[in-house]
């Protein structure tokens, strides 16, 4: 089995790369079924962004409940560790964000609401946007008399926030380093790597490469 595991896992990184998120989500299920911690934790890393990006890539082609699926299924896998706040607030602010295009507003606002309050987002912008947590407590507000569609649109003017909720590490990259395993190791994204680097390819960074690393403030 355990050669099994490392085949499979080989195999998803190289995947992850060519972007084929259907295979690294077939080899990544099979190691986290057999163990959750593979790779120190890389592996599910890996699975939880390939569900991610098969997600988004759902919405650009219009199947949402598709995408409604991946991004429920990458919010269980990261809900398993209690470090991986970002990775639970990006799922849940996804799955929300399609649940709005729908005009399932109820289910948006309790999606929204999980996702301020696992990361703390009251507790990080109350010192420096006290109007934010304004605006949240009146879209809890809203949603508590069911003005469901008033409730999100007061969401979205606040969220998703990724330039307060992030502060920022620089990590100079060293052989054999990949994006999924600086993500694990950081606590973070891909896709949050990617956009503050301005790198459209997850195989786009080099050994001596300095890169910026968003994580969740306050953890730095």
């Amino acid at each position: 089995m355990e050669r099994q595991l490392t085949r499979a896992y080989l195999t998803a990184q190289q995947n992850f790369i060519d972007g084929d998120w259907d295979a690294v989500i077939d080899n990544l299920e099979l190691v986290y079924e057999n163990d959750k911690e593979y790779a120190n934790g890389t592996a599910t890393q890996t699975l939880y962004d390939a569900y991610m990006r098969r997600g988004r890539k759902s919405i650009a082609n219009g199947v949402y409940e598709s995408a409604i699926e991946d991004f429920q299924r990458a919010s269980e896998i990261a809900g398993d560790s209690p470090e991986a706040k970002l990775q639970v607030y990006w799922a849940l602010i996804e799955m929300a964000d399609v649940y709005g295009i729908l005009g399932e507003y109820e289910k948006a606002d309790n999606l929204y609401h999980h996702a301020v309050e696992w990361v703390g987002f009251r507790e990080i912008v109350q010192d420096t946007h006290p109007e934010l947590v304004v605006l949240l407590d009146e879209a809890e507000r809203y949603a508590g008399i069911e003005w469901f569609r008033t409730a999100y649109r007061l969401y979205k003017r606040v969220l998703p926030a990724e330039d307060l909720i992030y502060s920022a590490v620089y990590h100079d990259v060293q052989e054999g380093d990949y994006l999924t395993q600086l993500a694990s190791q950081y606590r973070t994204t891909v896709e949050a790597i990617l956009s503050a680097n301005e790198l459209a390819d997850p195989g786009d960074i080099h050994t001596g490469q300095r890169i910026l690393i968003p994580v969740l403030r306050g953890e730095e």
